[in-house]
């Protein structure tokens, strides 16, 4: 005859065997937050593509870049998305990004960011809600946002 020391547990695994369920020793519940530390120590929820890839970098998921874009105010986007980067290539003059849908309705009141007058490349990482209208003033810009 068998004598088990510990026979609520062996009845426990039992069951949990018999049922078809995993058996494990201890109980963890879901983690509080899906989260990722990124490469500046900060962390961030991680997300998965169209495709149940993980994203490993902000431009990952990027929906659209806009190349060399100069003049007056132009709508890139309409409704919600995140602006990524602004490349700016040819600096003339301070622009301006703001969270409108048409760029005819572009006003200080709707303003989110400033395009500096200095050549380089900017991040936002900032969201937008009805739109996005850049106006690169009189310089060349490349846009990538989601």
């Amino acid at each position: 005859m068998f004598k088990f020391k510990h026979f609520p547990t062996f009845v426990f695994m039992a069951v949990a065997i018999l049922a078809g369920g995993t058996l494990a020793y201890g109980v963890q519940g879901p983690f509080g937050v899906n989260a990722a530390v990124n490469p500046n120590g900060s962390y961030s929820p991680m997300r998965v593509d169209s495709g149940k890839n993980l994203v490993v970098t902000e431009t990952a998921t990027a929906t659209s870049s806009v190349l060399a874009v100069s003049g007056p105010a132009v709508a890139l986007a309409q409704g919600s998305g995140t602006l990524l980067t602004i490349n700016v290539i040819t600096a003339s003059g301070v622009g301006a990004v703001y969270d409108v849908a048409l760029a005819a309705s572009a006003a200080t009141a709707n303003q989110i960011g400033v395009i500096p007058a200095t050549a380089g490349i900017y991040t936002y990482k900032f969201p937008f809600i009805n739109g996005l209208v850049i106006n690169p003033s009189s310089s060349v810009i490349s846009v990538n946002y989601r």
